[in-house]
């Protein structure tokens, strides 16, 4: 999940938007908190909160009972399911007879489980003490967990903490560089300080590698001294660039720590940017104002477009009939429509495949998988819809 997580910009996830020039990470994607479902690419967001899970947790987010347990009968059951039958039961009634209660009784809410149970604020649901241990190994709550960390990791990693301030404070901007100037190489110095009355530590480690996927880096560190952090003495860090070729470099500067009284170990990032070229040909070259995506819009049946040239391949064969059309049917293509992407393949392979695949079922197994394709082509192609635009022909071709 670790790995999953890295390829995605983290600023785009969880602060709305990327203001980082030259952000080589993913992007056109959006975290839905609720269902700690990452939607990649961003569009199936809207088909993911129209999807069955989506509306149950969000209608039941303030109060969710994961496991129904009986108080009458000091008993958990499986399911919601199962709790009319057993309210029905003989030995419910009996043991609710006994006690003076009655034994149509409604499932229990958090608050008159909190003896019994224990609330996870990662999931919003209470489980059941004797539950816990399983419910933190689901792959679900893993799952939420390991965005939390990676959400944490992102709103402090680049924040002073422990009495430790690392300076600049914010990224270290290298500026444009000169060709010949990077070739012999540009130099920083970064100050790490230790606040008066903190106990000391020491930089245990220093990493720079590119923000893109956490290899080596054209930037380089070098630490003065032993690292060792103590109270009116500031440690440096040399912070160089050597790069003989163009383009933009931005990397991440990660400076591990550990304190010496708790052992305990925490880390302060920093961004590092450089651009190596010429100032003025840059200054011509940059756009003149922020580059705004054109809008997309859902396509609606009925709308009017320009057919495009047929593919040369399709008139190759003469063919002897023309095939029927074969719209896909109508509960697969509202399945489609109200599903997230996340509950569709277990929908698809519980509600529409055959359970065995033989040659009596082959023919239906095969055509749900052409519509689920069909489906998946149309709505990626949707991608690039876009609105107020017009086509202007230019040969056989728009």
């Amino acid at each position: 999940m670790a790995a999953y997580l890295a390829s995605y910009c983290p600023a785009t996830l969880y602060a709305g938007e990327c203001t980082t020039q030259g952000c080589k990470l993913q992007h056109d994607v959006k975290l839905c908190e609720t269902c700690g479902v990452i939607c990649a690419p961003r569009g199936i967001y809207r088909s993911h909160i129209r999807g069955r899970r989506h509306r149950e947790l969000t209608a039941n987010a303030d109060n969710i009972v994961t496991y129904p347990f009986c108080l009458i009968c000091e008993r958990n059951l499986d399911n919601n399911n199962n709790w009319k039958a057993h309210i029905s039961s003989a030995s419910h009634r009996k043991a609710a007879s006994r006690q003076g209660l009655s034994a149509n009784v409604e499932l229990p809410t958090a608050a008159q489980l909190a003896h019994r149970a224990q609330h996870c604020p990662l999931c919003n649901v209470t489980v059941l003490k004797d539950r816990w241990p399983q419910h933190l190994g689901n792959a679900e709550h893993k799952k939420r967990e390991a965005i939390a960390a990676h959400k944490g990791a992102f709103e402090q990693a680049e924040q002073d903490k422990e009495g430790v301030a690392v300076v600049p404070d914010g990224d270290i901007d290298f500026g444009v560089i000169k060709p010949d100037e990077s070739r012999q190489g540009v130099h920083k110095v970064v100050v790490i300080h230790l606040s008066a009355g903190s106990p000391s530590a020491i930089v245990e480690k220093v990493t720079v590698f590119d923000r893109a996927n956490r290899v080596s880096s054209s930037f380089q560190a070098q630490l003065a001294g032993d690292g060792r952090l103590v109270d009116g003495q500031d440690v440096q860090l040399r912070l160089s660039l050597v790069q003989a070729n163009y383009g933009q470099y931005d990397s991440h500067l990660e400076l591990r720590f550990r304190r010496h009284s708790s052992n305990r170990q925490f880390v302060i990032v920093r961004s590092v940017h450089a651009v190596v070229g010429d100032h003025g040909d840059r200054e011509l070259l940059k756009a003149a104002t922020p580059y705004v995506a054109k809008k997309r819009v859902p396509w609606r049946n009925g709308q009017s477009y320009y057919p495009g040239r047929r593919p040369p391949a399709l008139d190759a064969v003469p063919w002897v009939r023309k095939l029927k059309m074969y719209p896909i049917p109508p509960a697969l293509a509202a399945a489609f429509r109200d599903t997230s992407a996340d509950d569709l393949t277990q929908i698809i392979r519980t509600r529409f495949l055959p359970k065995a695949f033989n040659t009596s079922t082959h023919v239906i197994h095969f055509r749900t998988l052409l519509w689920t394709e069909e489906w998946r082509m149309e709505n990626d192609l949707r991608r690039y819809d876009i609105e107020g635009v017009t086509f202007v022909k230019d040969g056989a071709f728009y």
